[in-house]
């Protein structure tokens, strides 16, 4: 039978509207200058760059170079970090593609040009997740299982 991809449900001109959005948001709060983006772009800007697994302050440093920023959040690999370097940067994890059926995030309190972040992570009940990856057809939807939720429910 012929599948849907996942996306279909985005129509024609809502596609070429998000195709118009920035890759990164910057902006100032507080003195402190934000920036914010799914993952640090490869050069030329309209590529992410390979995904970096060890967090170390040179990576990050060089992995980001191209951001003038205080903070730096991003996410795209789904693992939570806090990496400071020539700026902070921060992944606050992904809602749901997990090992584990926990909705990650992080809270950012700004204060006379201070930031504190605190890493949260919230249990949730991924049985409609997994019903509906089943009702919709998700092509790959047992690879998407093993790769993004670590085989935490069979598809």
């Amino acid at each position: 039978h012929p599948w849907k991809p996942t996306g279909a449900p985005v129509g024609p001109a809502l596609r070429g509207q998000l195709a118009n959005w920035p890759r990164i948001v910057e902006r100032r709060w507080d003195a402190l200058r934000l920036a914010f983006g799914h993952y640090a772009l490869a050069p030329g800007g309209q590529r992410y760059a390979p995904v970096e697994r060890e967090r170390s302050t040179a990576n990050m440093d060089r992995l980001f170079a191209a951001l003038d920023a205080d903070a730096i959040f991003y996410g795209h690999d789904h693992i939570q970090s806090d990496v400071a370097g020539k700026a902070r940067y921060v992944n606050p994890g992904s809602l749901g593609c997990s090992v584990r059926a926990e909705a990650r995030y992080c809270i950012v309190d700004i204060k006379d040009g201070q930031m504190t972040v605190t890493q949260c992570r919230v249990p949730y009940d991924d049985a409609p997740l997994a019903k509906a990856f089943v009702q919709r057809d998700v092509p790959e939807r047992a690879f998407i299982a093993r790769a993004f939720f670590g085989g935490r429910f069979a598809l």
